[in-house]
């Protein structure tokens, strides 16, 4: 088309890609590496300039590169889907040598292949990565190449060429044993936009997406496109979500098998109330962040209450907090843990009460 790509079929040009990423990875602190949806790229129209058959594409000129490098491949598409096989195989053996605890995952075009091209496909009719873009996602998740997988499942429910709930279903079965997270790609974006499928004029759309996902426990969460959706909170779709679904905060998963124990739980060293709440400051070694629970009195703990999501009120960078929701003249119970850079949690400390 109109654009400049990097050829993947150039070993040097893998190598640029990732010690470029890597470059990234040693030099900041990050949480982790994440791909959007472009390997090979999509196919593109063909030239105006050129007299060809109905609906046929421009395929990426990588005729030569094939020549010089495809040895021991049948055909362009085995060995372009190589060469992305290598990439996130490299990729994901050099991340985790240089930090373990750093994620590595790809958020996929939601269609591996369609179950008319392949048996282990989904019930879906729709362009497939495996075929458009030679990303063989499913080996990937399979080979656990990932720390995470966040197909973009932007179709509504009951969308006849890709439905959302087969596509939830076929990921589901996809990673189910793999040990690699699942995240669903939600469509903020489509939400109340003209010129969109009649689905995403109700705003109980994204709401119906979440609850059905709680029928499948290899779903881990979800990422939303975009950012800028979800501030405009078109037809109150986003508001209703977060009534519905996310009323409590909530950890992060743990994205990576990290081996060795978790950090040991801190100490609250003071508690206070004043006019603005419930003020709390502890002590902690090596934690990166805190989470903190809240329990009224006369409200048990049990063997759930660390579990219980309406417990969870803050979670925090800082060894400090402060309960700007208790109520005056109310008593709570309160307990802080602690979580390591790959976000697993520690016992919780000692209680600390406030009249």
């Amino acid at each position: 088309g109109s654009r400049l790509y990097y050829n993947p079929g150039i070993p040097g040009v893998r190598r640029f890609v990732e010690d470029a990423i890597m470059d990234a990875v040693t030099r900041y602190d990050v949480d982790g590496v994440h791909f959007d949806d472009f390997f090979y790229p999509y196919p593109e129209p063909a030239a105006r300039t050129r007299k060809l058959a109905a609906g046929e594409k421009q395929d990426f000129p990588d005729a030569a590169t094939f020549a010089t490098y495809g040895a021991g491949f049948a055909n362009r598409a085995d060995w372009r889907r190589h060469n992305i096989d290598l990439l996130i195989e490299e990729l994901d053996i050099r991340i985790h040598a240089a930090k373990p605890w750093v994620a590595f995952g790809v958020s996929p075009f939601g269609i591996w292949r369609n179950a008319t091209a392949d048996p282990a496909g989904s019930a879906t009719s729709g362009a497939q990565s495996y075929d458009a873009n030679f990303a063989d996602t499913r080996r990937w998740v399979r080979q656990g190449w990932l720390d995470y997988i966040a197909p973009q499942l932007y179709w509504h429910i009951g969308f006849r060429t890709a439905d959302y709930a087969a596509l939830v279903r076929w990921w589901s079965a996809t990673v189910a044993g793999t040990g690699v997270r699942l995240f669903i790609g939600q469509a903020a974006y489509r939400v109340g936009v003209k010129g969109q499928p009649a689905a995403w004029s109700n705003p109980a759309e994204l709401s119906r997406h979440l609850a059905f996902n709680r029928g499948y426990p290899q779903i881990s969460g979800d990422i939303y496109f975009s950012a800028r959706s979800l501030r405009s909170d078109r037809l109150g779709a986003v508001s209703r979500l977060v009534a519905t679904q996310y009323p409590a905060p909530a950890l992060v998963p743990v994205m990576t098998p990290v081996t060795g124990h978790a950090i040991p739980y801190p100490e609250i060293s003071s508690v206070s109330r004043d006019g603005h709440g419930v003020a709390l400051s502890w002590r902690a070694a090596g934690a990166t962040s805190f989470a903190v629970y809240r329990f009224a009195t006369g409200e048990e703990r049990g063997s759930c209450g660390f579990t219980d999501a309406r417990h969870l009120v803050a979670t925090v960078r800082a060894a400090q907090w402060t309960d700007t929701a208790a109520q005056a003249g109310r008593g709570y119970t309160y307990y802080v843990t602690a979580l390591d850079r790959p976000g697993r949690e520690s016992a919780p400390g000692s209680p600390a009460r406030a009249g």
